[in-house]
């Protein structure tokens, strides 16, 4: 067998290429379009768990903070395989319906920014679980500061406890 007669399936390539591979529909050209939709992401979002965060100087979040939010996912039963980490900072569009389609969740977590940050319509204080359109947000002050205090901690311990029902 020769590499030139060598043919992947379309289920094959899909599994190689799930995070880069699109779609064109017919008429829409290549190059730049492809890009509008890219939204850079961290984990496999298994249990449709959007987590987003806004960290200017990193790809998503700097290692103290990672190592946190990790720890956050260990105590809930969650893995980075079971979500996807967005930060809005590396997004071309930072409006919810887009960021949504590209990673579709069930529930979202907001990291140091509010629902309005990504055209959300919706207003709701910290550690409250908010339900609209079918999904569940909740809206925390960013790992950094959390990290640093233990009321906040236990503040949000008891909202992921509601949320995930722990």
């Amino acid at each position: 067998m020769s590499f030139e007669n060598f043919q992947l399936t379309t289920g094959i390539l899909q599994e190689l290429y799930k995070n880069h591979l699109y779609q064109l529909d017919e008429g829409q050209g290549s190059g730049d379009s492809l890009q509008t939709g890219l939204i850079p992401g961290m984990g496999n979002n298994r249990k449709s768990i959007l987590i987003l965060v806004d960290e200017p100087t990193e790809a998503f979040l700097k290692a103290p903070e990672l190592d946190f939010l990790l720890n956050i996912l260990k105590a809930c039963q969650l893995g980075i395989d079971d979500v996807a980490l967005v930060n809005i900072n590396n997004t071309k569009s930072k409006d919810y319906k887009i960021i949504l389609e590209n990673f579709p969740a069930h529930t979202v977590i907001f990291f140091g920014i509010g629902p309005d940050t990504i055209g959300l319509p919706l207003h709701f204080p910290a550690y409250q679980v908010q339900s609209f359109d079918k999904q569940q947000y909740l809206s925390a002050p960013a790992l950094s500061a959390l990290s640093s205090s233990q009321e906040e901690k236990k503040l949000l311990w008891n909202a992921l406890k509601k949320l995930f029902s722990i």
